[in-house]
């Protein structure tokens, strides 16, 4: 659920011998960077003193635009700040841009011209007519775009995936994440604006979790008490999409943030899971395999950011997989008052699923460490010549 955690989101202030010159604002996704990107950057550069530019976050854009940036937000952060026409670069989490002007007050924004006229771009203008910000439009690069190149990956990507039976084993349910996100984005904004903040999200699902787990555990024996079991984890997955959501677009993330996050992931699958097992006939030490596994595959879905990647959520035995298969059994004994004696091989089949699981999220691992490698063997022999 949380990604961009490596993104560095703190606005600088602008130095004081801009503050009497024109501060100008070039938003964008600044994904795949190319000369369009560096074209835009330097006109602006050249009708303003002082150029801020605002890398859009990956979940703004996916509301937006419908679109998952290739690019990681800390590395298009990273690329834009290395322009010598940029003076300072921001991520852009807000999905308003008069909440970004509100921090940074700049005097002019620029926009490609592919804005001009459109329902869009005649809002942006009537918006910061009212708070004395001027748009100006550049032409927009038609011939290199990213929209052109994140299209030829996609075609690329979509032969491999034909050809590949091994993708199958990497999805996971958890990437249906985004139109849960949409769905839940309004009701965001009204916690948000009722000043509660992510953690006591995190901490109140962390909570809800340990209540219900309690009340399965004290009336394990009552099969009609596991119909809380499956609507308790969905309403979990609301809750873990809201802090998300006021972590990465209401400025709220921070490291405390992420820590009572996994805790918390990991705490409540332990508190639900345990009750389920009392309540059925799983072998103890198989059931000790699986959730350690369980535990094992969302740390290395975590390792992902300590080696500079992201957090990784390939199944197919993620959390929200393990969520629906939770539910189903928990179904499955409110109808029936009992598993049938079959069900002993869930846990098998649980057990491969995790290890699927962990190898799939160790290549990644393995994947970024080799990119890393690689820079820094590019990096020595620059330096040596």
């Amino acid at each position: 659920m949380k990604n961009q955690h490596t993104a560095n989101t703190k606005i600088n202030p602008v130095p004081e011998d801009y503050l009497k010159g024109y501060i100008g604002y070039a938003p964008g996704a600044f994904d795949l960077f190319h000369i369009g990107h560096l074209n835009l950057l330097e006109q602006a550069k050249n009708h303003c003193d002082y150029l801020i530019a605002g890398v859009v976050s990956d979940d703004i854009l996916l509301a937006k635009k419908r679109i998952t940036p290739i690019i990681p937000l800390a590395e298009r952060l990273a690329i834009v700040r290395s322009v010598r026409f940029v003076d300072q670069a921001i991520a852009e989490t807000a999905p308003d841009k008069l909440e970004v002007w509100k921090k940074i007050k700049f005097d002019v924004i620029f926009k490609g011209d592919d804005w001009r006229g459109t329902e869009d771009g005649d809002r942006l203008e009537r918006e910061f007519a009212a708070v004395g910000v001027k748009v100006i439009y550049f032409p927009y690069t038609a011939i290199t775009s990213s929209t052109c190149l994140r299209q030829t990956l996609a075609n690329i990507n979509n032969r491999r995936t034909q050809t590949s039976a091994l993708s199958l084993a990497s999805t996971s349910l958890s990437y249906l994440k985004p139109r849960f996100q949409r769905a839940l984005r309004p009701l965001t904004m009204i916690i948000a604006r009722a000043g509660f903040t992510a953690n006591q999200v995190t901490l109140t699902a962390l909570l809800g979790s340990l209540i219900v787990g309690a009340l399965l555990a004290i009336n394990h024996k009552t099969p009609a008490i596991f119909a809380l079991l499956p609507a308790w984890l969905f309403i979990r997955m609301g809750f873990n999409t809201i802090d998300g959501l006021l972590a990465l677009e209401h400025g709220q993330k921070s490291r405390l943030g992420g820590f009572l996050n996994e805790a918390g992931d990991i705490i409540s699958d332990f508190a639900l899971a345990i009750p389920l097992i009392a309540a059925s006939s799983f072998s103890l030490p198989w059931v000790v395999l699986v959730m350690s596994l369980a535990v094992l595959s969302e740390l290395t879905g975590m390792a992902g950011l300590w080696v500079g990647g992201d957090r990784n959520n390939d199944g197919p035995f993620g959390k929200s997989d393990r969520a629906i298969a939770f539910s189903i059994i928990a179904a499955f004994m409110v109808i029936n008052g009992h598993l049938p004696v079959q069900a002993v091989l869930l846990l098998p089949l649980f057990i491969v699923l995790h290890l699927i699981t962990i190898i799939n999220r160790l290549r990644y691992i393995a994947s970024i460490a080799n990119t890393n490698n690689k820079r820094r063997s590019r990096e020595k022999l620059f330096r040596f010549h």
